[in-house]
């Protein structure tokens, strides 16, 4: 809940950052939404992990990973018909973007408000050691520091989540440099 509200929040800052024409605006709401987007996925990939048998978590959170791969290759292509239609310096351009980031928070608090009249259930601090067992029963404990599949994990996704941000944010100006002729709007699709 407190994910899809502070999407939602950051959604909605889009309005007066567009209205105000503010580039720092636009960075703070921008800022709040992806905050938003990090605690759904810090709260979701845990929570699918124990919905079902242990020995299929990993099946399980690859499977729903799968959906934002989706989302990021579909998102430049929705965006292109709402954000780089008639782009230049004019206000018609901002009030596109205002519309689209205000369906945005609309959807995103219906959902908010689904999900919160929706029984879900409540993983307990036993089902957490359940799933521990279930998937861990076979190493030794170690210390945190000494934990180096950990470390490297965490590198891993660093080094992908920099990937992926690098190639979402400069594949449209890539491909708009080096073919000539080409808009945004089709360097997106």
């Amino acid at each position: 809940m407190f994910g899809l509200s502070l999407y939602g929040i950051g959604a909605l800052l889009m309005w007066p950052a567009a209205l105000k024409r503010s580039f720092g605006g636009f960075c703070g709401a921008t800022f709040i939404i992806g905050s938003g987007l990090g605690s759904l996925e810090a709260a979701a990939n845990p929570y699918i992990t124990v919905c079902g048998p242990p020995r299929y978590a990993e099946l399980r959170i690859n499977f729903a990973q799968a959906f934002n791969a989706i989302g990021t290759v579909m998102g430049p292509v929705l965006g292109s018909y709402a954000f780089f239609k008639n782009t230049g310096d004019n206000i018609q351009s901002l009030k596109n973007v205002q519309w689209v980031y205000l369906g945005i928070a609309i959807f995103v608090f219906c959902l908010a408000a689904v999900f919160y009249v929706s029984p879900i259930a409540e993983v307990t601090d036993a089902d957490m050691e359940r799933q521990v067992q279930g998937t861990h029963s076979d190493r030794a404990d170690k210390p945190f520091w000494k934990q180096y599949t950990l470390f490297h994990a965490a590198f891993a996704q660093f080094c992908y989540t920099g990937a992926q941000v690098a190639i979402a944010g400069y594949f449209i100006n890539y491909i708009t440099e080096t073919r000539s002729n080409t808009s945004s709007a089709l360097g997106a699709k």
